[in-house]
């Protein structure tokens, strides 16, 4: 399956059902790509977001899975 199809039939979903608050498109989609890159890490990010708390550049630098030390 393309990766594509994949990210609209898997994560597009998931996605929509955790959000509980309104997002920008540009907002879910980034949120879509970091669930299909980061499970954990889009789900942390979507609980602070339907508590109300501000999400910050840091808060998605932490849920990528990308080590400290490849980030050049």
């Amino acid at each position: 399956m393309q990766m594509k199809k994949r990210v609209k039939k898997d994560f597009e979903p998931r996605v929509k059902k955790m959000l509980k608050v309104p997002v920008t498109q540009a907002q879910f989609d980034s949120l879509v790509h970091l669930a299909y890159n980061s499970p954990k890490g889009a789900s942390k990010i979507i609980k602070k977001l339907n508590a109300g708390e501000e999400v910050t550049q840091e808060d998605f630098m932490n849920a990528t899975p990308i080590k400290e030390n490849e980030r050049g």
